[in-house]
């Protein structure tokens, strides 16, 4: 497909404030607009913020809500790819984590997180299904987070030609907030990125890009990163650190 330019983002995804976090990604899909971004990937959960379901009910929404389609509406408005996240609604059982993929206005898929870790095994129910969605001619995947542990959903997403892999993230820092090092923070998650994504690309010669929470919320921090690994497992693209902000990266993806 020749060139791709991509915009990570790195934003702070305040809990249960959706208003807030939705006047924060148009103020960040304005940005991309003007560098022609192509495809905008937002962190996991950037909706909704990463949310405890039991304290924060209300922002716990199905697919169908209003505020989703809001953001999906962004995909026209921008003529942009949307890659975003909520605590979905599970009317079977617990909430999933899920990212979706919006163009045109429309919601393409729904990608629910397969590997769920500390709490989130009492929070949230798993998903199953891999995502693959395409753009001028090329396939792409969706992972989450702690997904970062498996290696197994990087190989099927290769096998089933997809050639670049979006893995949105928001990692909760260990400590006390008032004692933060957020430079210890950032270096600790580059590192768990560069050590397994920057492996999976290599082992399965496909690109992974990473988009991540940052800043404080009000109980909890996140590392921020941005990331890009080359099919040869190099990290071509990184942010500088953990201030908010978008990484745009443009790459030769070729056809699959």
């Amino acid at each position: 497909m020749g060139e791709l330019t991509l915009g990570l983002v790195q934003m702070r995804c305040q809990k249960g404030a959706i208003e807030y976090n939705i006047i924060s990604m148009y103020k960040y899909l304005e940005e991309c607009k003007k560098k022609g971004v192509e495809i905008v990937c937002f962190p996991e959960m950037s909706i909704t913020g990463y949310i405890d379901p039991l304290k924060y009910p209300n922002a716990v929404i199905s697919r169908y809500n209003a505020s989703i389609q809001r953001v999906a509406d962004m995909s026209f408005i921008y003529q942009t790819i949307i890659i975003a996240g909520f605590a979905e609604k599970n009317y079977k059982g617990k909430p999933y984590i899920t990212q979706f993929v919006a163009k045109d206005g429309k919601i393409v898929g729904c990608y629910r997180k397969k590997t769920l870790s500390g709490n989130e095994s009492e929070w949230f129910s798993p998903g199953t299904e891999a995502l693959i969605f395409s753009h001028s001619g090329s396939s792409f995947g969706l992972a989450i987070c702690a997904d970062i542990e498996d290696g197994r959903i990087f190989k099927e997403y290769a096998d089933r030609g997809v050639g670049l892999v979006f893995e949105s993230s928001a990692p909760g820092l260990y400590g006390e907030q008032d004692t933060r090092d957020w430079e210890s923070g950032f270096d600790w998650w580059r590192s768990e990125c560069k050590n397994k994504l920057g492996r999976y690309a290599a082992e399965n010669g496909i690109y992974i890009a990473a988009a991540t929470q940052a800043g404080r919320t009000y109980d909890e921090d996140f590392p921020g990163g941005g990331y890009v690994f080359a099919p040869q497992g190099n990290c071509v693209f990184e942010t500088e650190d953990w201030n908010e902000g978008i990484l745009i990266a443009r790459i030769e993806l070729p056809e699959k």
